[in-house]
Order: C-alpha cells, then structure tokens, then sequence
C-alpha cells in the first residue's frame, strides 16, 4: 500500500511540474546553444546580439547590434551565422569573428535562413529570397510580396511563410504557388519542427500550433498585457524558445516588446517558464 502511495504522489508530482505539465512531458531539460538579441529597453532599439545555453550559463557577447528583424540564424553544422545588417546580409563564424559580406536585397533584408543543407540562405527583402552559399544563382521560392518571414522544412523541399494577408502558406521548392494555406491573424513568425510535423507561429502577439498535414491550429499562449514573439524548436524537437515581455506600441502604433525574456515550453506549449535570459532568441543549435 505505502508502495502504490508513492507512485501516485511521484505521477501527481510529475503532473504537476510547470503548471499544466503532464506526466509525457517531463521531457530531459533543454541542451545545446541559444542565438538571441538582448533588448535593454524595447526592440524597437537595436538589441546585442548573444548565445548562451538554455539555461542562462556560458553567455557569449559578440560585441554587435541589431535590428530586431536581423534574424540571426546558426548554420546547419554551428560553425557559422547569417544575419541581416543595414541592406545587406552578413556571414560570420559562431563565435562572431570573419564577418564577410554575402548579399544586398532590393529592399532592407531580414529574417535569414539557412537551407537545412547548408546550401542556401533564404531572407525577406520585398519578398522571399534564396542564394546559394557560393553565390551562384538567387531565385524568389514565392510569388508576390506578401510573404514577410520563412522557414525551411527538414529536408529542404518545402518552405513556410507567413504574410502581411493573414495567412500561413506552405510551398514546394519548384512552384511558386502554396500548395497548403492556412488562415490565422498578423502572423510575423514561423519556425518548423524538426520531425517536419509542427509549425509554432507568432500571430497578433501571441503563439500557436499548426500541424502541417491537417491544419488544425492550437493556441498556446492568450496573453493580452504581454508580447510574445520567434518562437524557435529545439534541435531535438522537444522544446521551443520565444520572446515575452511587456506589450508596447510605437509613434505608428505598431506592438513591440518591452524588456523581453527567452521563455521556454515544451512541444506542445506546456511548462511555459522564464529563462535566466533577456531577449529574443533567434535560432537554436546542438
């Protein structure tokens, strides 16, 4: 009898760890690196551009600012970033040094991204981009405008978008049409899952899940006072990191996020907790 007590009081435990916690997501904690841009104020100024781990230990300053559209991003491997700054889009190694010049967009560039082979990096610049790492051949993945951030789905055949029309599109690499579309206010980012299954969007401040082969859309955060944004998955699939901070709005009304701290969930959108760490993380390696 003590011996079935126990386990029961170790499964409520478990049930109960982060709040709305289950006992199937008392996953192990969350290792590799964090990218992220630490805003002293606001993002609406630039903000310093770090790593760290998931825990807040090893903090890296890489000694540069940022707009909070740079959209650091870790290659495949680690060893290098991409990030935009002023009309270009920079290469670096991951530890900030060798910076080397790779492309002008038409417009102010934003939000890069490299291919999961390591091969392209694909930005926003009036429009979704990708150029080949050496160089060789840019093309638009997308037709029109309107696609304002992406990501690339594992393998790299397909991309996620999101737009300044309320959607959420998917598009096979080779057509510039959506074969998927999916409708969901103001979204501003996206990020895919690694097992290719989950789309977590930032969309009018707040976060959701989208699974990609039914479309069913689940919101895991309703925070009205606060700003939630770049959700970014886990090399393992098991976690993602985002933004959250104080809701602000600019001279033009536009919502920003004030002091924002990297919070983190699990894949589903439970035990949501605040890290040890101020900004908005922007990418995720081993």
């Amino acid at each position: 009898m003590k011996a079935k007590k126990t386990l029961l009081t170790t499964i409520l435990a478990l049930a109960l760890l982060g709040g709305s916690g289950t006992v199937a997501d008392a996953v192990p904690p969350p290792g590799g690196r964090l990218l992220y841009l630490e805003f002293p104020t606001t993002t609406v100024d630039p903000g310093l551009l770090k790593s760290a781990r998931p825990n807040g230990q090893g903090v890296q300053d890489f000694g540069k600012t940022l707009t909070w559209y740079a959209g650091p991003d870790y290659s495949p491997d680690g060893t290098k970033i991409v990030y935009a700054d002023g009309w270009s889009v920079k290469t670096a190694d991951a530890d900030g040094t060798d910076e080397q010049w790779f492309v002008d967009g038409p417009s102010v560039p934003a939000f890069p991204r490299w291919s999961p082979d390591g091969q392209w990096i694909a930005y926003e610049a009036g429009g979704i981009f990708a150029r080949r790492t050496d160089g060789s051949v840019t093309t638009q993945p997308t037709s029109g405008f309107e696609d304002i951030a992406m990501a690339w789905a594992p393998g790299g055949q397909r991309i996620a978008t999101v737009t300044n029309t309320d959607q959420v599109r998917i598009f096979q690499l080779g057509t510039t049409e959506p074969v998927k579309s999916f409708p969901l206010a103001a979204p501003r980012q996206v990020d895919w899952s690694p097992d290719g299954k989950t789309l977590a969007v930032q969309a009018s401040g707040d976060l959701f899940l989208i699974t990609v082969r039914t479309g069913a859309i689940k919101r895991v955060t309703n925070t009205p006072d606060l700003y939630e944004s770049s959700p970014v998955w886990s090399p393992d699939g098991r976690w993602i990191a985002y933004g959250s901070g104080t809701t602000g709005s600019d001279e033009f009304g536009n919502p920003h996020t004030v002091a924002p701290v990297v919070h983190l969930m699990t894949r589903t959108g439970t035990n949501q907790h605040a890290t040890s760490i101020a900004g908005v993380p922007t990418s995720w390696r081993r």
